[in-house]
């Protein structure tokens, strides 16, 4: 077959173009995804880290259900074997959940401060599209409508003094009602031994919980710096005009 009786397209030159076509197509970085707009992009990312939002906080409750079921066990078994060494699980299992709290806490912190971002990239002055800045459980406005603490607080303080209570009301029965010390690894385990790891896991979970509060502050601190409406850019062109 001549040239002449080629269909069109199997030329070496019509080959190349085709070749060429497919690997644009197929680039990430074509130029079909630089023509989507850039609010649509960041509208994109909104909607994923705030599903984002959702799942951590889910997780981060099934976790505590599941540590709050543990110390039932453990308590459980302690009475049915009336012993009260088992006891001294109670305060190491809330020590752990309170760990992994901050932790999604913390990681949750950081995914709403950047939801405060793009809303005041994307939101116009007086648009309701800032949950986050206003009403969010993070870091919004309404949590300083009552005191230093807002409204919205007085729930999770409630939640803290019952955990905290619990905690400290364990440890309070251990040093009292702790008897024929038990051996662990051949090393005797008597009040004095065990007052001084509940001092030790004490003051390193108020650690913990202090640098929960030094990361929220950081982060609320650069909220307050950029502003507390729509953001500087937007700001800056509607003073222009």
């Amino acid at each position: 077959m001549n040239e002449s009786q080629r269909p069109p397209g199997s030329g070496p030159a019509d080959s190349r173009r085709t070749t060429g076509r497919r690997q644009r197509s197929d680039d990430p970085e074509s130029d079909g995804d630089a023509a989507v707009p850039r609010e649509e992009k960041l509208l994109t990312l909104y909607e994923n880290l705030r599903a984002e939002v959702r799942v951590r906080i889910r997780v981060a409750n099934v976790r505590a259900t599941r540590g709050i079921a543990v110390v039932g066990g453990v308590v459980g078994s302690a009475m049915v074997q009336s012993s009260f060494h088992l006891l001294a699980l109670v305060p190491i299992v809330f020590g752990v959940l309170f760990v992994d709290t901050v932790r999604s806490y913390n990681e949750i912190l950081a995914v709403a401060r950047h939801l405060v971002e793009l809303e005041r990239d994307l939101a116009e002055r007086g648009s309701p599209f800032q949950y986050e800045v206003r009403r969010g459980g993070a870091f919004g406005l309404a949590r300083n409508q009552w005191g230093t603490f807002g409204w919205l607080s007085v729930a999770n303080g409630a939640r803290i003094i019952i955990f905290g209570g619990v905690y400290l009301g364990s440890w309070a029965v251990l040093l009292s009602y702790w008897a024929t010390p038990p051996r662990l690894f051949g090393v005797k385990i008597g009040t004095t031994l065990l007052a001084v790891f509940a001092v030790g896991l004490s003051v390193f979970l108020l650690a913990v919980g202090l640098s929960h509060l030094a990361y929220r502050r950081r982060l609320s601190t650069e909220i307050e710096s950029a502003g507390s409406g729509p953001s500087a850019r937007s700001g800056a062109s509607n003073s222009t005009d």
